[in-house]
């Protein structure tokens, strides 16, 4: 069971660093496929959630799924730097936009 935890957090990791290669070679829709994949095997990854939330906030202008991703990963973060700023503004500034209700 130890090594099956291990390999599926390498798994999830391969995925992650993946993702930020394509990132950083602005290949943004691989980008997300990588995060996506890093997300659904290790949902509590934070840094995973910034980085695909910050794909679709950026990059494919999805801003539904950004803020979900931006909400995950304040949750998760434990934190209080500049990523965690930055999320709180991107998703004040479109829900104030969009009329929704302000953050939790």
């Amino acid at each position: 069971a130890r090594q099956n935890r291990l390999l599926i957090r390498e798994t999830a990791e391969m995925h992650y660093n993946l993702g930020v290669f394509y990132i950083q070679n602005k290949q943004f829709e691989r980008a997300r496929a990588e995060l996506e994949k890093s997300v659904e095997i290790n949902p509590d990854d934070a840094s995973a959630r910034f980085n695909l939330g910050y794909v679709y906030a950026e990059h494919l202008v999805d801003r539904k799924k950004a803020i979900l991703q931006f909400k995950n990963y304040l949750r998760l973060s434990k934190t209080d730097g500049k990523d965690v700023d930055w999320a709180k503004k991107y998703i004040l500034t479109w829900q104030t936009y969009e009329g929704k209700e302000p953050m939790e």
